[in-house]
This record gives C-alpha cells, sequence and structure tokens, in this order.
C-alpha cells in the first residue's frame, strides 16, 4: 500500500477543490452571442455591452 494521494486527489481540477472565477462583471463575447440569440446563459454585463 503506498502513501502517496492517488493522482485523481491530488489534481485540484479533478477534485474540485480549486475556486473558478468566471467574471460574471465584465462581458464575454460567448455571453453577449448568447443574450442575442434570446439565450439564457448570459449576465447583466454581457447584456447592458450589447445594448
Amino acid at each position: 500500500m503506498s502513501s502517496e494521494p492517488d493522482q485523481q486527489d491530488a489534481d485540484p481540477a479533478v477534485s474540485g477543490s480549486q475556486a473558478i472565477d468566471l467574471q460574471t462583471d465584465r462581458p464575454h463575447p460567448a455571453r453577449v452571442y448568447d443574450y442575442l440569440l434570446g439565450g439564457q446563459n448570459n449576465f447583466a454585463a454581457s447584456r447592458s455591452h450589447c445594448c
């Protein structure tokens, strides 16, 4: 038995322990495009950018 952690446990992307900054306060081309198409995956910054 090894005392090293499993590779899955050591990788923060897999374990989900690392926070992800989505920068919802800044417009993003994909979210602006989604808004223009009438989608629901957009934020206020993206909506105000195109109007």
